[in-house]
C-alpha cells in the first residue's frame, strides 16, 4: 500500500464540514474520513472532464447508472462542480468511478 498524503491539520481546520467546525482547536475530531484526503488525480480528472462538458446529469445516469448532483445545489461555491456522494463502501465507489470513466 502506498503512502497517503495527509493535509496539515491547519489546512483541515479550514474545511467547512461540521466535523471541523463543531469542536474547539484543542480537540482533534475523529475518525478521519476519506474526505479528509485529496481526491485521487485520475478520479478528479474524470469528474472535471464531465463537469467541463456539463455532462453530470441524465447522460451519466442513463449511460453509467451513476447519479451525481449539481454542485450549485449546495451553495454558490459549488458552481461549476458536480457532487458525488462517496460515503459508501470502497467497492461501490470504485464501481461508480469505473462506470463514469467508461462513458466519459
Amino acid at each position: 500500500m502506498g503512502s497517503l498524503s495527509i493535509p496539515p491539520l491547519a489546512e483541515l481546520r479550514k474545511r467547512r464540514s461540521a466535523k471541523w467546525r463543531t469542536f474547539p482547536d484543542d480537540v482533534l475530531p475523529l475518525p478521519v474520513a476519506e474526505m479528509d484526503f485529496p481526491l485521487a488525480e485520475p478520479v478528479a480528472k474524470v469528474l472535471h472532464e464531465a463537469v467541463d462538458r456539463s455532462d453530470t446529469g441524465s447522460h451519466l445516469l442513463a449511460a453509467a447508472r451513476v447519479a451525481l448532483n449539481a454542485g450549485h445545489r449546495y451553495g454558490p461555491s459549488g458552481h461549476g462542480f458536480a457532487r458525488l456522494n462517496f460515503g459508501c463502501a470502497p467497492q461501490t465507489l470504485t464501481e461508480a468511478l469505473t462506470r463514469i470513466a467508461a462513458v466519459c
